[in-house]
């Protein structure tokens, strides 16, 4: 095998537009948010697909398919084209001019001024049947056999009704002639390409099967690498799929008879067929980034092999798909360890799935940690088998991953046991997750695409520099924030109902377009009123809530749990940021703020590179563990791993930097800050007293904190016992309980009036836990065992001193409270010290600081950071005093929901942000509420079935008329003797007895 020497491999090639039209997918924005909502766009055909002539003898068992119905559509006048050149030919060829156009316009080199003269097109497309082809055989074969079997039939027919009769039959048909014919050759697909959009590179069709999409972008970047060229679009096209190739399938036994897709799940009995098309923008990195463009992810290599003699002609090999795979790393010089995502093959036919397991696992190996670290899927389970086509979806599907950072679903119910995934790094995902890797280092995919004849390609795909400009990002956010505002109650009344009266009189506009709108509208009144709404018409439904009590009582603010919330002026006071400690932390924190929010992956990022764990054991896996590995028993582990002190400190302290990052972000900051338990850590370094801009300074600072109690602990220093929260009881009868047992028990924290937490021996916090029950307390006990904020920690606490000391911990830049003193931090740094070392082994004062920052004009109160814990004890603690407590978290709540509701209540009582900041990533139309939506030109649909002479009853009375005047003679048959018949000749066998008999394919 031929290898590149060391420090040679090619250069990268950039993707700087994209675009695609596939099942329930008009372009690249649906496409990926289709793909992140698991929606399942197979269906069944169009009427004139004919299913029921094709089930009714069992050509076909199933008619269900991934089918682009009235998305196939194309406007000939936006490309100078006659419309009556059109249906005679290939009707791919202009849905494929129409995706080649959108994908330069992506890449921002559609126009007059765009030079093409080094641009060329390289496409994978397959000579199916489709219309033309059967247009050309109904013209020429298919209506002379039909006029003489009339004949035939109708002796008498005369000249002139066979005329009649053929012109009759021939309007049935699309036309056939010279206008039409350049629609019949199969190159003329990119011809016409380059002819529309003055690409003067090269042009031509790629047919490898299932491979041959990847296979024109392998072209592509041979083309760009060899300096040919300084502009390639490569990809794939099948948007015409007929009942007859569906025929074929069916014979092979590929199609499931349960019409769906289902790759790597338990039951899975085949593919199905779909149709689509995508294509995407190259150039060379160096190019791409000279020129500035936006670069969506990058392209590393691309191995191919073919199967040699293998195990047949369509059954899959491991070696040669092994093969292939091995050869794009080894010739891109990429560690396959790096990558953390493989868009397979995926068709779903059970032995073809279990082939490519088997080839990955020859090349990643086997699994080293307890948890999978590579997802797998296939974008199959979603729009089914596009075959010349979906190579270009997987790798679509993979650079919007790497653009978004986002681990993309795949629909599977039940992982199938026998692929053995359990041995592999590989794991089936099943949900969106936030990817996850060290900073630093790019995040890396891999794109099978396998073809009938033993031809394999497998692609590496890499993330964009950092250095380099990013698209857009295309996700729907679930839920959005929509703002009014105005001078008064009465104004802003009105501002309502004409928002009301738009959204009812126009309906394209989008919730996203609307907020950003309003957003960038908005004139600040004192008068606000904010809308968390998840759709449209969640919106319109808020408005008309508040409608009324802004009319009734406007001088009233007011908050609903459908996410509506109103202010008719500021609230005076200062705002504090709270930083939770240990006990907030969870499962999936922040997962789903981390696929829509750099600033909260950034810190996830840093986290995972903390410590060089086996991929399957870091500490984002702990908290982040794939749905379709988590049993009960793994649950279990995972969530006590959690708990320990160094993942549990650690967890809290990344979560509240991310959310103060992204806080910030958007503008919010805060006056004063204070830290919980081992949240003070977070607001430590929020405050500035330890810098975070020097990431590098701050991951030697968790790590060596961690250090240090790992020693203490290991000296034996730290005794253990059990910690138990108290609530429902004055604070005063539980102290006099506690006090009647005469037991060593200590008060560690003094969250509220309704919560202590207590700390002592088991068997001391069991007769405890009994008393107070007995008297109607709610007693929970934690899940810890150490007596964190007691006299039983201090050893921890002397060497957290020591710590600080060492690592130079400055003094707060934003003014910090400590729970430990119920007070400010001194400015002096040694001072900061000590009482930062202090605090672990002191009572947390939270009740008696609260009131404290109150006295001290704080008014509102942001918990910054997962869970929400805190807020709720400032409810308690100022019940009786007007404040405004939020969480930025929660558990049961979708993570943006709550941060707008949160941003919401921030806004509407005055507190400065930046709305804009929410969109500023994002691809949202810009649009004037004032004015109505401007009407899409719509398409003409363009018919990509089957040109079959479908009759009217103009036809038949036709037929009947001409039959009924060119019918024969009815003569008497004469009986003759019967001549011997030689028997039938047997039906040839499919294949040679010699042969290897077919099997499944892939």
């Amino acid at each position: 095998m031929s290898r590149n020497p060391p420090n040679t491999a090619p250069e990268p090639i950039a993707l700087i537009g994209m675009a695609c039209i596939f099942p329930d997918a008009p372009d690249l924005q649906a496409f990926w948010n289709n793909i992140l909502d698991g929606v399942d766009a197979v269906g069944d055909p169009v009427e004139n697909w004919d299913a029921e002539r094709y089930l009714a003898d069992g050509r076909i068992k199933t008619p269900r398919g991934g089918w682009l119905k009235d998305l196939y559509r194309f406007d000939p006048r936006e490309f100078g084209i006659m419309p009556n050149s059109m249906d005679g030919g290939e009707p791919d060829q202009y849905l494929a001019l129409r995706v080649a156009r959108d994908a330069l316009a992506d890449a921002g080199y559609l126009g007059q001024d765009a030079e093409h003269r080094d641009t060329g097109i390289i496409l994978g497309h397959s000579t199916y049947l489709h219309r033309g082809q059967v247009t050309v055989i109904q013209h020429n074969i298919v209506l002379d056999q039909t006029m003489e079997l009339l004949k035939a039939a109708l002796p008498g027919l005369d000249a002139a009704a066979e005329a009649e009769l053929r012109r009759a039959l021939l309007a049935k048909l699309p036309p056939h002639c010279a206008d039409t014919a350049p629609g019949l050759v199969p190159n003329v697909m990119t011809g016409r390409i380059a002819n529309r959009l003055n690409l003067k590179g090269p042009n031509y069709l790629v047919d490898a099967a299932c491979s041959s999409s990847l296979l024109a972008v392998s072209a592509a970047v041979d083309e760009l690498r060899a300096g040919r060229s300084r502009m390639m679009i490569a990809g794939g096209v099948n948007a015409s799929l007929p009942a007859d190739v569906s025929t074929i399938f069916t014979q092979l036994g590929a199609l499931s008879a349960r019409g769906r897709v289902r790759p790597f799940e338990a039951g899975s009995d085949g593919t199905l067929l779909g149709e689509g098309l995508g294509m995407v923008v190259l150039k060379r990195l160096s190019d791409a980034l000279a020129d500035g463009d936006r670069i969506y992810a990058v392209l590393r290599g691309i191995g191919q092999a073919s199967d040699g003699r293998g195990t047949g002609l369509l059954a899959p090999s491991v070696d040669g798909e092994t093969l292939s795979i091995r050869r794009a790393y080894e010739h891109s010089g990429v560690d396959p360890a790096t990558v953390g995502l493989i868009e397979a093959h995926g068709t779903g036919i059970p032995l073809g799935d279990k082939t490519e397991i088997n080839a990955l696992a020859n090349v990643f190996g086997p699994r080293r940690g307890a948890g999978g670290s590579i997802a797998i899927g296939s974008v199959k389970s979603m729009i089914s088998h596009c075959i010349p086509a979906a190579g270009v979806a997987g790798l679509i599907k993979t650079a919007l991953a790497l653009h978004h950072r986002v681990l993309p679903p795949t629909l599977c119910e039940q992982v199938n046991p026998e692929l053995g995934l359990e041995r592999t790094p590989l794991f089936v995902n099943t949900e969106p997750m936030p990817w996850i890797a060290p900073l630093g280092q790019p995040r890396r995919a891999g794109v099978d695409s396998f073809g009938f004849g033993g031809i394999n390609t497998h692609a590496i795909v890499e993330q964009a520099p950092a250095s380099a400009a990013r698209p857009p990002l295309l996700a729907r956010w679930p839920f959005e924030l929509c703002v009014l505002s105005a001078p008064d109650a009465a104004a802003l009344a009105t501002a309502v109902e004409t928002l009301a009266a738009a959204l009812e009189r126009e309906p394209r506009w989008t919730l996203a377009e609307i907020a950003a709108a309003l957003a960038a509208a908005d004139r600040g009144g004192e008068a606000r009123l904010a809308i968390v709404a998840k759709s449209r018409e969640a919106l319109a439904k808020g408005l008309a809530q508040a409608l009324p009590k802004l009319r009734s009582a406007g001088d009233k603010a007011f908050a609903t749990r459908a996410g509506v919330f109103y202010s008719p002026r500021p609230l005076d006071g200062k705002l504090a940021f709270l930083f939770p400690g240990e006990g907030s932390q969870y499962l999936g924190m922040f997962a789903d703020l981390a696929q829509c929010f750099d600033e909260v992956r950034d810190w996830l990022d840093f986290w995972r590179g903390l410590y060089d764990d086996a991929p399957g054991d870091t500490r984002t896996d702990i908290v982040y563990p794939p749905a379709t590995e988590l049993t009960p028993e793994r649950r279990k582990q995972l969530e006590a791993r959690l708990h320990d002190m160094d993942v549990g400190s650690e967890a809290v302290m990344i979560g509240g930097q991310a959310m103060y990052s992204l806080l910030r972000a958007l503008g919010v900051e805060p006056d004063v800050m204070l830290g919980h338990s081992s949240g003070e850590s977070s607001a430590l370094a929020a405050s500035g007293a330890l810098p975070t801009e020097d990431r590098a300074r701050l991951a030697d600072f968790i790590r060596d904190l961690n250090a240090v109690y790992a020693q203490v602990l290991a000296e034996g220093r730290i005794p253990t016992g059990a910690l138990l929260a108290v609530g429902a009881l004055p604070s005063a009868m539980v102290h006099e309980t506690v006090a009647a047992t005469g037991l060593a028990i200590d008060v560690a924290m003094d969250n509220c009036a309704n919560q202590l937490v207590l700390y002592g021996t088991r068997e001391a916090i069991d007769t405890v836990q009994a008393r107070l029950t007995a008297i109607g307390a709610i007693c929970m006990p934690l899940p810890f065992d150490r007596g964190y904020h007691t006299p039983s920690f201090g050893a921890m606490s002397a060497a957290f001193a020591e710590h600080y000391k060492a690592i130079k911990l400055g003094a707060p830049q934003v003014p910090l409270y400590s729970c430990a003193s119920a007070g400010l931090f001194p400015a002096s740094p040694a001072a900061v010290r000590k009482l930062a070392g202090a605090q672990w082994s002191q009572t947390v004062r939270f009740r008696e600081t609260v009131q404290a920052m109150v006295a001290d004009g704080v008014r509102a109160f942001v918990e910054v950071g997962p869970s929400g814990n805190l807020t709720a004890f400032v409810d308690d603690i100022l019940a009786d005093q007007p404040h405004l407590a939020l969480a930025s978290n929660q558990r049961r709540k979708h993570g943006l929901e709550q941060l707008l509701a949160t941003l919401a209540q921030l806004w509407v009582h005055g507190r400065p942000m930046s709305l804009q900041a929410l969109y500023a990533r994002r691809r949202v139309a810009v649009v004037d509420l004032t004015a109505p939506a401007p009407v899409p030109r719509e398409r003409p649909m363009l018919d990509n079935t089957m040109p079959v002479l479908r009759l009217s009853d103009a036809d038949r009375a036709l037929l009947q008329r001409i039959g009924a005047a060119g019918a024969p003679v009815v003569e008497v048959p004469v009986a003759v003797p019967a001549e011997p018949v030689a028997a039938a000749a047997p039906n040839p066998k499919p294949w040679p007895t010699t042969a290897t008999p077919p099997r499944a394919p892939r």
